[in-house]
């Protein structure tokens, strides 16, 4: 294969595609996977970078449809990162005899994987964002199956997971949808092991449940919350997990340079959070979750109208241009900026442990206490008026 390390997103669309079975997904010091190729057996089919979506970058799309919208169910959006559009649009794909396939944690919180869901108990897990980046496996292979059976299919993933299943199916399918999740960039799965022993080490418990994006004060103020014998959260500007991955340190390369963002996404729909929705439309604004909804092609604008029309989903009914979107949610067109200090994080993330790291990247400040003191009390909400009214 050859593509530059740097530019490689991990998809796994060689993986999936190569007819030998030589090319496996092996993760590097930094704890990201790529591709090995075993070329004993390789017999230079050249399939593996036929479809590499980096190797063969399409044109750009015309500009999205955009929507403000929410799901009509509270609980749905409690559960939810934003405005839970994810469940609304796979229970429609329930509707109509169609599977779901979406990121979860693996049984032993250590990774995330893609599982199928086929019924509405089943969803759950994959409810929610996961700030790790997820392994595909045989995840393409599975869902080609489907398709050829004449199954409908509605894929979620990052754009580059979105971007290597379409160029491993080589053709469009009448009866896929793909989603993408608005991607700030993927930290390093090495990051999350360290991190994930810190927790139980300092807790003295295994965790049996995590949420990324806890909604147990508000929605603009969220947590990573672990469940277990005991229940731990914390703000995310306090949790030291999320500090980090905020920060840029510790995201894959290729996520520095994305070429699938923007006008380049390969998806149907692209999902996101909706900040500062109250500056653009105050009465849509109730402090539980709005999504950004993308509609990049035509067949993702019917899907999402057939939804709208269910009658489970509300959208704002004043107009949202492409550009106020972007403005909103910066990650739907824009690349993170590299951290000067990666390469001497990544040394150490290798030898150290993550007390160590955390205290020399992102060290605990009793601002984040104080903080999170005035959320839970109530006070940070009168702070804030106060802020707005001088503006």
């Amino acid at each position: 294969m050859n593509i530059e390390k740097e530019k490689c997103c991990g998809c796994g669309a060689c993986a999936n595609a190569c007819p030998q079975k030589c090319v496996s997904m092996e993760p590097d010091k930094e704890g990201f996977l790529y591709p090995i190729v075993n070329n004993d057996r390789c017999v230079n089919c050249g399939l593996c970078e036929r479809v590499c979506p980096f190797v063969n970058l399409s044109k750009a799309n015309k500009k999205p449809t955009v929507f403000a919208a929410r799901s009509n169910d509270d609980n749905i959006r409690y559960q939810s990162s934003s405005g839970g559009i994810f469940p609304e649009l796979a229970k429609a794909m329930f509707k109509v005899g169609g599977v779901v396939f979406g990121a979860i944690m693996s049984s032993d919180n250590r990774k995330v994987i893609f599982s199928c869901a086929s019924s509405i108990n089943e969803l759950t897990p994959i409810q929610g964002s996961k700030y790790i980046q997820a392994e595909i496996g045989d995840t393409y292979t599975i869902i080609k199956n489907y398709l050829l059976q004449g199954k409908k299919v509605l894929f979620t993933g990052t754009t580059c997971q979105v971007a290597g299943l379409k160029t491993y199916l080589q053709k469009d399918y009448d009866n896929l949808i793909c989603a993408d999740v608005i991607c700030h960039g993927v930290p390093s799965p090495l990051m999350w092991n360290k991190y994930y022993d810190y927790m139980t080490d300092k807790y003295q418990c295994d965790v049996n449940r995590v949420s990324f994006r806890s909604k147990k004060y508000s929605w603009s103020e969220f947590g990573v919350q672990l469940s277990a014998e005991k229940e731990v959260f914390e703000f995310s500007f306090q949790n030291p997990y999320f500090r980090l991955f905020n920060s840029n340190l510790c995201l894959r390369p290729s996520c520095y340079d994305c070429k699938v963002k923007g006008l380049n996404n390969k998806s149907d729909i692209s999902l996101g959070d909706f900040w500062h929705i109250d500056s653009l439309i105050p009465s849509f604004e109730d402090g539980k979750g709005v999504s950004i909804v993308l509609l990049n092609t035509q067949k993702g604008l019917d899907f999402f109208e057939d939804c709208i029309a269910g009658g489970n989903i509300e959208v704002a009914p004043e107009h949202v241009s492409y550009e106020q979107a972007c403005e909103c949610n910066k990650a739907i067109y824009k690349s993170m900026s590299e951290s000067s200090r990666r390469s001497e994080f990544f040394l150490d993330l290798a030898t150290q442990k993550f007390s160590t790291i955390k205290s020399k990247y992102s060290p605990d400040s009793w601002k984040y206490s104080m903080k999170a003191f005035f959320i839970k009390t109530g006070i940070w909400k009168t702070i804030q008026k106060r802020g707005d009214k001088r503006r």
